[in-house]
């Protein structure tokens, strides 16, 4: 997850960069396009990660006996 910190903040940074310098808002505006899309790609993986189903062996050994 800190590497989800990271996306965020620098998409922050970019943002703020975007209103500071208004000659390369579009510049700045790009680059916290891309960091935001990172930043949705991890918590997606994340997603994926967390809900993958349970190991048929797992399975097995936590289910009561008939």
């Amino acid at each position: 997850m800190k590497d989800l910190q990271t996306c965020r903040n620098m998409e922050r940074l970019c943002r703020q960069r975007a209103s500071s310098f208004p000659g390369e808002r579009w510049k700045h505006l790009a680059e916290a396009e891309m960091w935001h899309h990172k930043a949705m790609d991890l918590i997606a993986e994340h997603h994926i990660e967390c809900n993958q189903p349970v190991d048929k062996v797992t399975e097995s050994r936590t289910q009561p006996r008939s």
